[in-house]
């Protein structure tokens, strides 16, 4: 379950929700979905989309400093963006983002020619290294990179050359090149013995290119040429992302299995961590010379942190916010809108998006969450079962035991609640009374591709819509008399309902779409266009 909430995270949530018995106007908000790192909502026809709550930053990577402006960017592997504040963190705006790529991949670097006002750019979703305005226009491709393995890259502005390091795959195409600004010239430096290099950094002045080794757990040097290779420091976990401070002679580097923020001097003696506790994933590395000042991000833990080159004054520089939603749902009566996170918390806030809080922390992997709005309850499954508490948050409890819970789906006329479970090989649709009582599995699917996705009822109707690897499916209440309504699409994971204007309505991942059809599959219309990678969905009439 870890692995599927993790690969879903670049991903989606829906949901059209009742406002009562009062007529509600016609561009009254309809649509609730996640995206990424954000919370947002549309007309029921998908128009005039608007952004509730976002996340600041979700998994940032790579860092690099622009001094003259005193400006900080950094690459977010899971939005895809690059990304600048001032140093202080504040006055964040986007600056760049490629085209979505349905097979995944992204940015995974950026470096500043500040005197040229450019970025340089990796990007491994097309394999290429890219050059740009410092707003993000103007974008050229400079290099391709076949494999979508190159890591990191450095400039040698006076030079007028480029280096970057390919981290190679299965044991090949591990290298360090470099090339001319303008893309040509390309060349593989003659280092032997690379298991997976990584971060890189130049001493121009000596002649001197630095890299970490992450397969190997080594930190090196040769002459920009590449010969004379030599290593440093030996017997690291993975060091990753690379930094000098040449006017004090130091390394710093981050060690993403150690998850520490470590320096040396640049000969590799005097090894110190700097920071130590309470990393998940750090990655990033940024000097500022001018301040004395490091700057480094962790991925997972979704944070830009400063901290003086000694270890001291650590500060968490930017914050995360909203990290993954993953799944989304509305009480009209209350006007409250309820996500989950795949880092283990549920927010809710206002219907606009304001007074966000986290309603439950710490609650492992999270799936999907479905509100009760006449009982005044709030379930959620994930690893372990299915859960139940009271909208104030209390009165948590286990409703009932299941493997890998991954949709919700509640029959309030008969009582009910319906799930969907995926485990290796195995995937399987049941039902229990709402207290949890009287568990029964419904339908199952087997083989490698068997999976299972949300879940939708529509009780007085006596049928349940569900959604498998290929297509949504619908069966009687008690998983009799299963059909296939909508065949031939691409990950479809989040499904409900419009019963009043007898719509479903399905989240189709590999085509990063919401889109709707009749109760009896015909007449398939697109509704919203998004990135790719859509998960969850949860409709209820407008009136």
């Amino acid at each position: 379950m870890r692995f599927m909430v993790r690969s879903f995270i670049l991903c989606l949530s829906f949901l059209l929700f009742a406002t009562g018995a009062t007529a509600a106007p016609a561009d009254s908000r309809g649509v609730y979905w996640t995206e990424f790192d954000r919370v947002r909502s549309a007309n029921l026809n998908g128009s005039n989309p608007q952004t509730l709550t976002s996340a600041i930053l979700t998994s940032p990577v790579a860092l690099t400093l622009e001094p003259a402006s005193a400006k900080l960017y950094w690459v977010d592997a899971t939005s895809r963006e690059i990304s600048r504040s001032n140093l202080d963190g504040s006055d964040i705006e986007f600056v760049f983002k490629p085209a979505p790529l349905p097979g995944g991949g992204g940015l995974r670097d950026v470096q500043l020619d500040v005197a040229a006002g450019q970025l340089y750019i990796v990007d491994i979703g097309y394999n290429r290294i890219q050059r740009a305005d410092l707003d993000g226009s103007n974008v050229v491709t400079l290099v391709r990179t076949p494999g979508g393995n190159t890591a990191r890259l450095a400039l040698d502005l006076p030079a007028g050359k480029m280096y970057w390091t390919n981290h190679g795959e299965f044991g090949s195409g591990q290298g360090i090149f470099r090339a001319n600004l303008d893309g040509t010239g390309v060349e593989e430096l003659p280092i032997p013995g690379l298991a997976e290099p990584w971060g890189i950094a130049l001493d121009t002045a000596a002649g001197k290119v630095y890299w970490t080794d992450s397969g190997s757990g080594t930190i090196n040097r040769a002459n920009l040429d590449g010969s004379g290779a030599e290593t440093l420091l030996s017997g690291l976990s993975a060091p990753w992302e690379l930094e000098l401070d040449l006017a004090n002679g130091r390394i710093f580097w981050a060690d993403i299995l150690a998850n520490k923020i470590q320096s040396a001097n640049l000969d590799g003696s005097g090894l110190t961590d700097l920071v130590d506790t309470g990393l998940v994933d750090p990655s990033g590395v940024a000097y500022d010379a001018q301040q004395d000042v490091l700057y480094f991000s962790d991925g997972d833990g979704s944070r830009i942190y400063q901290v003086k080159p000694d270890g001291s004054d650590l500060a968490v520089l930017i914050d995360a916010g909203v990290s993954s939603p993953f799944q989304v749902a509305v009480d009209p009566l209350r006007e409250k809108v309820y996500w989950s996170e795949a880092s283990g918390n549920i927010w809710r806030s206002d219907l606009d998006g304001s007074a966000a809080e986290i309603l439950f922390g710490g609650l492992g992997a999270v799936t999907d969450v479905e509100v009760d709005p006449l009982r005044g309850y709030l379930y959620w499954g994930g690893v372990g079962g299915i859960y139940r508490a009271r909208l104030d948050g209390s009165g948590q409890r286990l409703l009932t035991p299941g493997f890998d819970v991954f949709g919700i789906g509640l029959d309030n006329a008969n009582g009910k609640i319906y799930w969907t479970e995926t485990s290796p090989n195995r995937a399987v649709v049941k039902r229990a009374n709402l207290n949890g009582s009287n568990q029964e599995e419904l339908y199952s699917e087997v083989g490698f591709s068997a999976f299972a996705g949300d879940i939708a009822v529509d009780g007085r109707g006596g049928r349940i819509y569900f959604s498998n690897i290929l297509g949504i499916l619908s069966a009687d209440l008690d998983g009799q008399n299963v059909s296939t309504l909508v065949p031939g699409l691409q990950a479809p994971i989040g499904v409900d309902l419009d019963l009043r204007r007898g719509k479903v309505y399905w989240a189709e991942s590999g085509r990063g779409r919401i889109a709707r059809a009749n109760l009896d599959g015909s007449n398939v219309t697109p509704v919203v266009l998004l990135a790719p990678f859509t998960i969850g969905l949860d409709v209820q009439p407008l009136p």
